[in-house]
């Protein structure tokens, strides 16, 4: 099975809690892993404003 994200929001500091299409859910700690082009989301306003991108469809 392959694993999608099914809801992401911020939870605090750099912490997104995630769940998943297979029902396990945890928080991510993002602040270690923020470099590159990552780097903008050092900035906790725009890491507040983080959701879940809408997924892309063929029509």
């Amino acid at each position: 099975m392959i694993m999608h994200v099914k809801t992401a929001r911020y939870f605090n500091d750099y912490k997104i809690e995630v769940s998943f299409n297979n029902g396990r859910k945890g928080v991510a700690y993002l602040s270690e892993v923020l470099s590159g082009i990552f780097q903008p989301l050092k900035d906790k306003f725009k890491i507040k404003q983080m959701r879940k991108a809408k997924a892309l469809t063929k029509k």
